[in-house]
């Protein structure tokens, strides 16, 4: 089993039309017409991703920034049973809510009940928003990063990444459907455990856990996130495999030297080519489990460069 962030696919009920009479409660409440422009509006980080566009097929279905924001919070709900809601019979402050993403969890009887029925049927969410007068906080959800699996992979998903900074620590448990276990734990302590090789982390888990272990708290990358958001949309990453023998084998991004000569494709290389100096940002696995990361090309995106992660440990906060 892998270690990996809470998240799954785009369902066709994240995308319904339902949700904006839904969001229609809270927009009227505000004395304001149009839903749909009030949606796009006050969401402050609203940076088009390729991925947003093609999930918005009709102009009654949700844009594709809100639907996959409704998408990270369902499935949040599902597989850790944390509720990222607006009761909108507590909301007194809109405004102060759309600056810093405040979080309010809805007064929901029987949770466990309607994770159920959520995690059986994506429609229930919209169902348990409309019954308990709430909406999916998705103000408080900020585009991180984008990544699309390599083409080596027989299923590849398109994948976008967000932060969201909660003002306490809720308790989370597994659904045990598709999770067996759920934790908070820093950055830095899973780095250092998959480093040994105690557990099996994917290369964008690593690879985002080592840029969030830059930080020294989560005001710091809260105020980072934000900042970055507002000024640059979040350029895709797709890893695309170098070399041949699967211990050794070796993920090149996206300004990494290698990358950017042979123009994104893959080679049958030896390390000797690889080890050239120039800029790397690249991925190096070192053995079944042992991987590195190692990156010194500085992002497009106004984006961090990755702690250095090696097999012997990791370099700690800026």
């Amino acid at each position: 089993s892998s270690y990996v962030f809470p998240g799954g696919t785009l369902d066709s009920a994240d995308t319904s039309d339902k949700w904006l009479d839904v969001y229609h409660r809270l927009s009227s409440r505000l004395g304001l017409q149009s839903v749909q422009q009030f949606l796009t509006s006050s969401l402050k980080f609203n940076k088009e991703l390729l991925l947003y566009s093609e999930a918005h097929q009709s102009e009654r279905e949700i844009p594709g920034q809100i639907a996959f924001r409704i998408c990270a919070i369902r499935e949040m709900f599902e597989e850790t049973g944390i509720l990222l809601c607006l009761g909108l019979d507590d909301l007194t402050d809109f405004q102060e809510i759309c600056r810093n993403g405040s979080f309010h969890f809805s007064k929901v009887g029987n949770l466990s009940k309607w994770r159920e029925l959520v995690h059986k049927d994506a429609n229930n969410f919209i169902e348990l928003c409309s019954e308990y007068n709430c909406v999916p906080n998705i103000w408080s959800l900020i585009e991180w990063s984008n990544w699309l699996t390599p083409t080596f992979q027989p299923k590849r998903w398109d994948t976008v990444f967000y932060v969201s900074v909660m003002s306490e620590r809720y308790s989370p448990s597994a659904d045990h459907i598709e999770i067996s276990s759920v934790e908070w734990i820093k950055p830095k302590d899973i780095l250092q455990r998959a480093c040994k090789g105690e557990l099996n982390l994917p290369v964008p888990t690593a690879y985002e856990s080592s840029r969030i272990n830059r930080f020294s708290g989560v005001e710091m990358l809260d105020r980072f996130a934000r900042w970055r958001a507002e000024q640059y949309s979040c350029s895709r990453l797709t890893p695309v495999i170098q070399g041949t023998d699967w211990d050794s084998m070796v993920l090149t991004f996206h300004r990494d030297s290698f990358y950017e000569n042979n123009k994104g494709k893959q080679t049958a290389t030896n390390s000797l080519e690889l080890n050239k100096e120039g800029l790397v940002n690249r991925c190096i696995r070192c053995g079944p489990r042992k991987f590195s990361i190692v990156c010194n090309a500085v992002p497009a995106d106004g984006h961090l460069i990755p702690s250095l992660l090696t097999a012997e440990g990791i370099t700690s906060k800026l």
